[in-house]
């Protein structure tokens, strides 16, 4: 009976992962039509929830601590790639944080810590998987103390609520392609292969979201 139920968790998983995938690849492409942008956003977004939630379950069936870490930090990005843009009405209508805006973040901060310690359990393992877990959790800390900050500094950047949402959306894109690649390549250093894709996407995405701020500052 729980065979089953895991086959059939899997099967949504893998069918939520493709989505995001697929979604996340238009979104990407399609950053200059704002309207055709923000509906597969949408798709990207509800599909990489239920990636999160098929994950969660699977971990429990069959225990994965790392890949239950992995799986709370890509629904962070997620959570705060799509929930920024709306952020930016704390400064101008002066509102407090909200009670989730306040979760979200000590999910990021929380998971970046228990990534850590992972990371510190497989070093002395002798573990290489260590370097993947320093990469995650590092950012995952960072991003999550980034978002407390934010609720209580004012920033001066116009475009900052556009930067950190291409950031946070790109790295929760990451983690589908990464998926996608451990999946279906097999190497010796299987760890380059989880940290390869965010050194290649986060900077190509930055790339895009600069060239469309310099087009909105022309006019």
């Amino acid at each position: 009976m729980q065979t089953t139920f895991y086959t059939f968790v899997l099967i949504l998983h893998i069918c939520s992962g493709f989505l995001g995938l697929v979604s996340g690849t238009i979104a990407m492409l399609k950053t200059n039509n704002i309207r055709t942008h923000k509906k597969v956003g949408k798709v990207f977004f509800y599909a990489m929830v239920f990636v999160f939630l098929t994950s969660t379950i699977m971990c429990f069936l069959k225990p994965n601590v790392f890949l239950l870490l992995v799986g709370f930090f890509s629904f962070y990005l997620t959570c705060t790639g799509y929930r920024i843009l709306q952020l930016k009405n704390i400064y101008k209508y002066q509102l407090p944080p909200t009670f989730i805006d306040y979760l979200i973040s000590f999910i990021g901060i929380i998971s970046g810590v228990a990534i850590l310690f992972l990371s510190a359990y497989l070093f002395n393992q002798q573990n290489n998987f260590g370097f993947v877990c320093l990469f995650f959790g590092v950012v995952s800390l960072f991003l999550g103390y980034k978002d407390l900050r934010k609720f209580y500094i004012k920033n001066t950047d116009t475009f900052f609520w556009m930067r950190q949402h291409a950031i946070r959306m790109s790295g929760a894109y990451v983690a589908t392609v990464t998926a996608f690649i451990v999946v279906n390549v097999q190497m010796n250093q299987s760890w380059i292969l989880w940290i390869l894709p965010g050194l290649v996407i986060i900077p190509l995405s930055n790339k895009i979201v600069n060239n469309k701020i310099k087009s909105l500052q022309q006019f």
